[in-house]
């Protein structure tokens, strides 16, 4: 080094920006100094960028201070093209390194430290677990497809529920707020639950109902909202930010409520000519209920006797003889202003009825026997989903069912099955 030169200690940052220039010049390729030293592409092309800013080739007395870069450069030159004289103006370093996210983290927001003339002095990333994807979604219908060993040809009937079946008789089977995924411990919530238990006990209420319940023509499997109780790996609700207590991955939650309801479908085709399925949009759930109906009008394009509803709106119509069905899982429209909307969306429908029915859910329990409002009762459901240490500790209390009710397609409701869990 010449006498008129003098070196400073370089940070850690500036020696990357240092062995990056070298890489660089040691390669002729950007591509091949990231992959020698280990580091992103992107990285690679900041530190080369800050190398020159900050003058790291030279270490004059009078060149950049430690945490500045070169802002511009004035020069002048002899007649033979000699550097007679330089100009150099600094100012302080913007943030040195990209900033990037841990693995399965996504950056939620920045806050910033700026002086008077609008330099980030310092800066802060607030980062949250998850990503919402469509890999994600994809990677879930794939496990589900995979982990179900369901039968590859149609299903047949039972002979003895065909041949005692009453033609205008249709069976509505709710599934309200089961909110699978949930877990909990006894010690802080009403009991122990995790996605094995609630995938079980809710076959079993299935089945349960199925066998008891009257022999229609029709039955309707109605997702009443929060089928899962998370929508996503980043475990809180979308409108409100709440953090959910899930204990499993997100696409091993979805998959195994995809092959819940592939179960029920199937014990349903056994029962009933026809099979209706509807999965409405809950709080928890407004995109893994869309995926769910695709995935199970998938699985079902062969069988002529199951129709799955795709609409992806929140609001469910079904129209059986004399009876007019609505449903809305109750997150965004209250219950008792479903019978206006039912009229206002559908008005041949409501014109052709002389009965009509809103269901709701979201609340998880009755609503009191419900009500009458405008030409159409409703109501709200009790959910077999236990509760959580939030709910625990609030005092929201009601008993845990799964209820089905029974339509004639001449006389309205003419009954009701439920399964108790005690």
């Amino acid at each position: 080094m010449s006498e008129n030169k003098t070196s400073r200690v370089l940070s850690e940052f500036e020696q990357n920006c240092v062995e990056a220039h070298a890489a660089y010049a040691a390669t002729g390729s950007q591509a091949k100094a990231a992959a020698i030293l280990n580091v992103p592409r992107h990285t690679l092309t900041n530190r080369l960028l800050k190398y020159f800013l900050r003058d790291l080739g030279q270490t004059t007395p009078g060149g950049v201070l430690p945490g500045h870069e070169i802002a511009s450069r004035t020069q002048q030159f002899d007649k033979d093209g000699n550097l007679v004289n330089q100009s150099i103006k600094t100012a302080r370093a913007k943030s040195d390194e990209s900033f990037e996210a841990l693995e399965g983290h996504r950056v939620k927001g920045e806050s910033a430290l700026i002086d008077a003339s609008g330099n980030v002095l310092q800066k802060w990333v607030k980062t949250v677990e998850g990503e919402r994807s469509d890999e994600i979604i994809a990677q879930a219908a794939k496990r589900a497809a995979e982990t179900y060993a369901g039968p590859a040809a149609p299903i047949s009937m039972d002979p003895y529920a065909k041949q005692n079946v009453d033609p205008k008789l249709l069976n509505l089977h709710l599934l309200p707020d089961l909110h699978i995924g949930l877990h909990s411990s006894a010690l802080n919530a009403q009991m122990d639950w995790d996605l094995g238990r609630a995938v079980t006990t809710y076959r079993t209420l299935f089945r349960l109902l199925i066998e008891r319940s009257p022999a229609a023509k029709t039955g309707v499997i109605l997702g009443g909202g929060d089928l899962l109780h998370a929508d996503d790996p980043m475990r809180a609700t979308r409108g409100s930010g709440n953090r959910l207590d899930v204990a499993e991955p997100y696409d091993v939650v979805l998959a195994e409520a995809e092959n819940l309801l592939v179960s029920h479908v199937e014990m349903a085709l056994q029962k009933y000519e026809n099979v209706v399925v509807r999965i409405l949009k809950g709080n928890h759930d407004p995109d893994s209920a869309v995926a769910i109906a695709h995935y199970l009008a998938a699985w079902f394009r062969n069988e002529e006797r199951v129709t799955i509803d795709l609409d992806p709106s929140l609001f469910w119509y079904f129209e059986h003889g004399v009876t007019m069905l609505g449903a809305t899982h109750g997150h965004e429209t209250k219950i008792k202003a479903m019978p206006g909307v039912m009229a206002a969306d559908r008005a041949e429908m409501w014109g052709r009825t002389k009965v009509r029915y809103a269901h709701g859910f979201h609340i998880h329990h009755n609503s009191a026997g419900g009500g009458e409002e405008g030409g159409a009762s409703w109501e709200t459901h009790e959910a077999p989903t236990p509760r959580d240490e939030w709910h625990q500790g609030n005092p929201y209390r009601s008993r845990r069912s799964l209820p089905l009710i029974t339509y004639h397609h001449d006389h309205g409701e003419v009954g009701r099955t439920r399964e108790n869990l005690v």
